[in-house]
């Protein structure tokens, strides 16, 4: 098996992205911002391609924009004043903060992105099965229920369209009767899902007393070393957090942080924690073409 980020131990993914997501809201200096966009982004073309390109410019990007400039011409704080609009001073620590406050939430979103893909719901009902069995059965029945139903809806609207009642010649009544009949489609199969799956477990015996769930993940060596390194880099980070170098003043008035070699060192540690998991399957796919070449 290749040693992908993902293949880790599920304790170790969710301590990661718990700590990146909580870190990207919390760290308000902007290098601190850029380094968790740089690492969201980077991981989320890794493993999604193009997927994830087109979800950054047709929906990140946009939402850059317009939060941005929403803060921009509405909120007034600052003291730096670019030019006035109706009378009212558009200032320039209002355009940064609302850049770095929506490059933030995209960041935080990335990261969300990401996890979904290495977060499968076999993991999530690993590590919460026994301590919220109910709620990871919900998480996981949900998990898997969005894919699936994603790709029943376009099985049916393919056969509509192989009908010829929901493609481009038919009217407007007609792709509206078509969406009607999909929908109605589509709700009559997730009941009988539904049904079918709760057979399905009470025939497994779930629910019945001592009842356990089989896993084949271990917490090897691999995994021990890659905890110790993340707690190394956390600890740096903590420690730069404590000095007060993540987090810098908008208001009133822009001040950025004095650059040291703490602080330096601070940020490449905080860049080099969110680059975890691209540099651990990066490494992974060199050292696989490697051994291919050497075969």
């Amino acid at each position: 098996m290749r040693e992908t980020f993902s293949s880790h131990h599920p304790t170790i993914c969710l301590a990661f992205f718990t700590a990146v997501i909580v870190t990207s809201v919390l760290f308000t200096s902007p290098a601190c911002i850029i380094a968790s966009l740089a690492g969201a982004f980077s991981y989320a073309v890794y493993l999604k391609r193009m997927k994830a390109v087109k979800f950054m410019l047709c929906v990140c990007i946009p939402l850059i924009i317009i939060a941005a400039g929403v803060n921009f011409f509405f909120n007034h704080h600052g003291v730096t004043t670019l030019f006035y609009l109706n009378d009212n001073p558009v200032t320039k620590e209002a355009l940064v903060y609302g850049a770095a406050m929506a490059v933030m939430v995209v960041s935080a979103v990335l990261w969300c992105y990401c996890a979904s893909i290495v977060m499968t719901s076999d993991k999530t009902l690993y590590i919460f099965g026994r301590v919220l069995p109910v709620i990871s059965l919900i998480l996981s029945v949900v998990l898997r229920s969005i894919p699936l139903f994603s790709r029943k809806m376009k099985d049916i609207r393919m056969g509509q369209k192989a009908l010829d009642t929901a493609g481009a010649k038919a009217g407007r009544k007609q792709r509206f009767r078509s969406g009607i009949g999909a929908f109605s489609m589509m709700v009559t199969w997730a009941l009988e899902n539904s049904v079918d799956t709760a057979l399905s477990m009470r025939a497994r015996g779930y629910g019945l007393r001592g009842r356990v769930s089989y896993h084949d993940l271990r917490f090897d060596s691999r995994d021990v070393t890659l905890s110790l390194i993340m707690a190394l880099i956390a600890a740096g980070i903590i420690a730069g957090a404590a000095a007060g170098h993540s987090t810098i003043e908008y208001y009133p008035e822009l001040l950025l942080p004095e650059m040291n070699l703490q602080s330096i060192l601070f940020y490449c540690a905080y860049l080099a924690f969110c680059m975890i998991p691209l540099i651990v399957d990066v490494r992974e796919d060199v050292k696989w073409k490697y051994l291919r070449s050497a075969i």
